[in-house]
């Protein structure tokens, strides 16, 4: 469990990051970004380059993160705040108003999924993962945390297709070789 804490706190660090460089930055209208994603997503799956796949990861996480909105930008950019210092109770809070006030954006669902499953909710943070993946199927970041949740119930089998799938998505993803060998090696035998 320590590689899925280890994933999340870089995760955070990176998004508390991009908050501040997107505070910054003017907001592009909405079919902008969804072009924008499907051109980083297809250079992900083309590029051969470690490097060039974490830039372009970084850059997805950074449109995913931007809703377009400055009032739910802020309180996303508070939320990490909060949860950088371990304020997980009051960024849950923030979050909460996140997802009312922008039900159609993704990263406010998968922030809070990620804050339920720091504090031990899990069935809530799957529940909120569900809804990432309906909004944005190729969210790998939401794909990753499903997949921790279920090696901490341990079952290994559908831990396995998650980080698989995010995988799929994002071939530069660690647990490519961290994570999928050992789930392969657990569940080799048994029906997925």
């Amino acid at each position: 469990m320590v590689k899925g804490r280890g994933f999340l706190i870089g995760m955070l660090a990176w998004l508390l990051l991009a908050g501040i460089a997107m505070a910054q930055a003017p907001a592009p209208n909405k079919s902008e970004r969804a072009a924008r994603l499907e051109t980083l997503f297809a250079e992900l799956h083309t590029t051969k380059n470690a490097d060039r796949g974490t830039e372009l990861t970084g850059e997805i996480w950074q449109h995913w993160r931007n809703s377009g909105r400055r009032d739910v930008d802020a309180l996303t950019s508070d939320a990490t705040r909060l949860m950088a210092i371990g304020q997980l109770e009051a960024a849950r809070t923030v979050l909460d108003r996140v997802v009312a006030l922008a039900p159609d954006h993704s990263e406010g669902w998968n922030m809070r999924a990620t804050v339920l499953y720091l504090i031990g909710e899990h069935a809530l943070s799957l529940i909120d993962i569900d809804q990432v993946l309906k909004l944005e199927p190729r969210h790998f970041g939401a794909l990753s945390g499903q997949g921790l949740i279920h090696l901490a119930a341990r079952r290994w089998a559908l831990a396995l297709i998650s980080f698989r799938r995010a995988v799929a998505v994002n071939p530069f993803l660690a647990e490519r070789t961290t994570v999928i060998p050992d789930l392969e090696r657990k569940v080799e035998g048994q029906p997925l």
